[in-house]
């Protein structure tokens, strides 16, 4: 689940869409072990795939993971984990975790954890959509051969005075909930400052190696031997 578009800045996100709840509780497929793959494009960066994990809970609290590469190279590798607060609502909330961190910690390019501090965990805490108060049922689709509900949302952030438009397809049979996303923010004349599309292209009940969350380069024929040289008489 990974979060996309943060700030360095503290955000004031004002709903403009009616408050709202999900209509079911999608999100109760992630034990632990659990975990998804995603495919990120965007408007502005490099595609990404990243790979969410449900990691064993530790002192009650539950723990996720993000691994994510980029199929190109044009960035090192990266992961962070999160640590929720105690009491957090998993087969509902799943989907706003950032709004419950407690602590988190990244690694880039395979190297050890590193602790956020305390004020970037309050600051991606207060950054975070509100998914769950804010997204509006629209109907029921099939996606990527699932069958899903969509939901719409739209929220404005008073600070950099843009408007945030999505669309969630969430499914209760897959682990995290969600299938697919698409997110547009665009500033107060209506231009499109950042686009994102990203979908579920994996998932499973167990732990995945580590090494099966990075995107793996499609193989190409091997190229044929040269003839052998022949000795002349």
């Amino acid at each position: 689940m990974r979060i996309t578009a943060l700030s360095l800045s503290i955000l004031v996100l004002v709903p403009l869409t009616a408050s709202a709840d999900w209509n079911k509780p999608y999100f109760g497929a992630t034990p632990v072990g659990s975990w998804a793959t995603y495919e990120t494009k965007a408007s502005a960066g490099a595609p990404s795939v990243t790979t969410s994990s449900r990691l064993e809970d530790r002192n009650g609290r539950i723990r996720l993971e993000d691994r994510t590469a980029y199929p190109r190279k044009e960035y090192p590798a990266s992961a962070q984990r999160y640590e929720l607060a105690p009491g957090f609502k998993l087969e509902s909330d799943l989907l706003d975790f950032a709004r419950s961190l407690v602590a988190s910690s990244g690694s880039t390019g395979g190297g050890a954890f590193q602790p956020m501090p305390a004020a970037s965990v309050l600051v991606m805490k207060d950054a975070a959509t509100p998914y769950r108060t804010v997204a509006v049922f629209a109907q029921t689709e099939t996606v990527n051969g699932k069958e899903c509900d969509k939901y719409t949302y739209s929220v404005r952030n008073e600070v950099a005075k843009q408007i945030e438009v999505g669309e969630l397809w969430l499914s209760d049979a897959v682990p995290f909930g969600l299938v697919k996303r698409t997110m547009t923010n665009k500033d107060e004349s209506g231009r499109v400052t950042m686009s994102m599309e990203q979908n579920l292209i994996d998932f499973g009940m167990t732990p995945k190696p580590t090494s099966a969350a990075k995107p793996v380069a499609s193989k190409q024929p091997a190229a044929a031997a040269p003839p052998a040289a022949t000795k002349r008489p």
